[in-house]
């Protein structure tokens, strides 16, 4: 195939949506909490030194969530 030099910047013009599309949904894909639908602060249960260990007294409560522990 012959390129020509504008032929290769139309290319490169019409590839940026499906690079933006791409990068969109990696940053999104990568900010979903591991803990599902909940919608507290990480902050909530986690310090700044890491995600472990927890807070203590931990403030969450399953008993609000619906999904009690037994036992």
């Amino acid at each position: 195939m012959n390129w020509k030099p504008g032929r290769s910047w139309l290319v490169a013009l019409a590839l940026c949506p499906a690079l933006v599309v791409a990068t969109t949904a990696v940053s999104e894909a990568s900010s979903l909490s591991p803990h599902g639908e909940i919608r507290f602060e990480c902050s909530e249960c986690h310090t700044t030194a890491g995600w472990a260990p927890l807070l203590e007294p931990l403030p969450f409560r399953h008993e609000e969530t619906g999904f009690s522990l037994l036992g």
